[in-house]
């Protein structure tokens, strides 16, 4: 390395010390985000989490201003449910980062926790009571009766024990400690304050639109009306209403940027039903939402408040979903048909005896079904390794083999045939009529001297000098 590579590798590790110094500095002054402090390794010069929550004092006064408007029983701020729905989301996602940095340095304290209890806010409330000692658990399960179900104690006890019994045990120092303990209350006072917004909001909404309101719940009809107002959601074709707010965040994880899952998708109706028959609720929600929103919208301009048509559509999608959601009927077990007493048709004649006789068993099967009495049997293995028995063949007379259980052809088959071997016999024709030319003359030559000899002895012989 030369004297200006070290020179360079010097001041970056200068530099990366300022950044860190001055990412220290900036956390102490509560310029960082919460989402930035969660990457801060250490917590020491951080005194107050609540200073790094840029949004409690914008929902505090919000919420001061809902407190104002309901007690003056005012109507005159239009804007004021655009700002509501606005305002959660970005409560859901200042709530995700608080839940975060909770999770990641209570972590060695509870490896499990944050799997066996999936609700934050369930999560929050267990970590300001357990604290550093999970043993608490197991000590005074009471204290999580009030908020916790009877399978999640139970989890939390098995768990509890199983840390107690492997002697895991990391302690924090006090001052971790209260940080995740305000965190705690942070993420509580955050919860607190968004429940009272949606409780305006539903107020509202069902002020605005009961209709909507009993169809798809008051949080989700708030969230459409803060987008679109009434009349300008009855003209919203219903085919564009489950894309409305898939890419608002959400403190939720996987859900974000998902197609097809937006306001709509989080109504109760959507969530009743399997996952795998959420897009089809998702459609048809979406049209009778559309027709709920026209009504509300010509109620309005007759002064009507109703929301008789939206029980009505409620229950029939709910019937209509329960019914989609049911397994299907058991089929009815089909009973066999009454037999017909009837008499089986025997076959006979000269065809079907010919076939019978094709198919016969031949008589080397049959000697081969035949054992000597008090004799070993010969066997063989065939190419699978199996032993086959070979009972009396060649042991008994043999009988020719009949022609009818001889391999029979067609007359197609045979006339093919015979033009096969005609081509291949020509050659030897000529030979063959010579050789029977040559038994024909031999022959002959074998009768001529008996017919000579016969013929002979036919003419009388005369003595010499006989008259």
């Amino acid at each position: 390395m030369g004297l200006a590579d070290s020179l360079l590798a010097g001041y970056s590790s200068e530099e990366e010390g300022h950044e860190s110094d001055a990412e220290l500095q900036d956390a102490d002054d509560g310029q960082l985000s919460l989402q930035q402090l969660i990457s801060v390794p250490d917590l020491s010069l951080i005194t107050d989490i609540r200073k790094y929550s840029h949004i409690l004092p914008r929902v505090n006064e919000f919420v001061e201003k809902l407190r104002y408007y309901e007690k003056q029983d005012s109507k005159s701020e239009d804007n004021l449910l655009q700002h509501a729905n606005d305002l959660l989301d970005d409560l859901n996602e200042e709530i995700g980062k608080v839940y975060s940095f909770i999770t990641v340095h209570y972590k060695p304290v509870w490896p499990e926790l944050d799997d066996l209890l999936r609700n934050p806010y369930n999560y929050a409330r267990t970590v300001r009571i357990v604290g550093d000692n999970p043993s608490k658990l197991i000590d005074g399960p009471e204290l999580f009766e009030q908020y916790l179900r009877k399978d999640e104690i139970l989890g939390l006890t098995v768990s509890a024990s199983v840390l107690r019994q492997s002697s895991h045990s990391h302690h924090l120092d006090q001052h971790h400690l209260k940080l995740i303990s305000d965190a705690c209350d942070l993420l509580l006072e955050l919860e607190g304050c968004r429940t009272e917004i949606r409780n305006h909001v539903s107020c509202r909404a069902k002020s605005i639109a009961p209709n909507v309101t009993a169809l798809v719940g008051p949080t989700v009809a708030a969230q459409f009306l803060s987008v679109y107002g009434l009349e300008g959601l009855c003209k919203v074709p219903s085919c564009n209403i489950p894309s409305m707010g898939v890419n608002r965040s959400s403190f939720m994880k996987g859900t974000a940027g998902v197609r097809n899952k937006g306001y709509l998708y989080y109504c109760d109706l959507v969530q009743s039903v399997p996952e795998d028959l959420r897009a089809k609720a998702v459609r048809m929600v979406a049209g009778k939402l559309i027709l709920a929103a026209r009504v509300d919208y010509s109620n309005a301009r007759k002064s009507v408040s109703d929301d008789l048509f939206g029980m009505q559509m409620r229950q029939q999608l709910s019937e209509h979903l329960d019914k989609l959601a049911s397994p299907p009927d058991a089929r009815p077990i089909k009973p066999l048909p009454k037999p017909v007493d009837q008499k089986s048709k025997k076959r006979a004649g000269r065809r079907f005896r010919k076939q019978k006789e094709k198919m016969e068993m031949s008589d080397l099967e049959k000697a081969q079904n035949r054992m000597a009495f008090g004799e070993q049997e010969e066997t063989k293995y065939d190419a699978f390794g199996e032993e086959i028995g070979m009972g009396m063949i060649g042991k008994l007379s043999a009988r020719a083999i009949a022609n009818r259980s001889r391999p029979q052809l067609s007359k197609a088959a045979a006339s093919k045939l015979e033009k096969f071997s005609g081509n291949t016999s020509a050659a030897t024709s000529k030979v063959a009529q010579l050789l029977d030319d040559e038994k024909i003359a031999r022959k002959r030559q074998l009768e001529l001297p008996e017919d000579a000899g016969r013929d002979r002895a036919k003419v009388p012989r005369t003595l010499p000098g006989a008259t």
